[in-house]
């Protein structure tokens, strides 16, 4: 059975195989200093197969509590994990905590977004079947000739 938690720095050489797995990283030493630059910027969710780390999302509060918005910066999980429910279930998970944040500061989280490269078809289609809509377009955002989607979701 799936377990998630709250990412903590110590996870960083596991959290580093996934990034590597599924994201524009080199290594695991860069994926390593990837995480822990992040964990201080992002809330991570870690879901864990007995001790194994399987995947990992995180996302972060935008702008101030009044706005109600959540930033999802990645969710992944390892290849043999993939197409079993398994990042949904992590971007639940965060969704969840999201809303527990914006609780706590007597609001609601009205909405969640995340950046897409166009190049990133998956992604593009993982979102689209979690119900986010592709709302922008940014021009050669991060990097020359590679726009970047926005894609949304109100929450109900």
């Amino acid at each position: 059975m799936i377990k998630h938690r709250k990412a903590e720095a110590s996870d960083a050489e596991q959290v580093a195989k996934v990034l590597v797995e599924n994201y524009n990283i080199k290594d695991e030493d860069e994926a390593k200093k990837v995480f822990i630059e992040e964990l201080s910027r992002y809330n991570y969710v870690v879901a864990l197969d007995k001790d194994k780390i399987i995947g990992m999302g995180c996302w972060r509060v935008q702008g101030l509590p009044k706005h109600q918005l959540a930033e999802i910066g990645r969710v992944a999980t390892l290849p043999e994990y993939q197409g079993k429910g398994n990042t949904t279930a992590i971007f639940e998970r965060m969704v969840q905590e999201a809303d527990k944040f914006y609780k706590t500061h007597n609001t609601k989280l009205r909405k969640v977004y995340a950046y897409v490269h166009s190049s990133n078809k998956k992604a593009q289609e993982f979102y689209e079947r979690l119900g986010l809509i592709k709302e922008a377009v940014l021009k050669d955002h991060y990097y020359d000739g590679e726009d970047e989607y926005v894609y949304s979701m109100f929450m109900d």
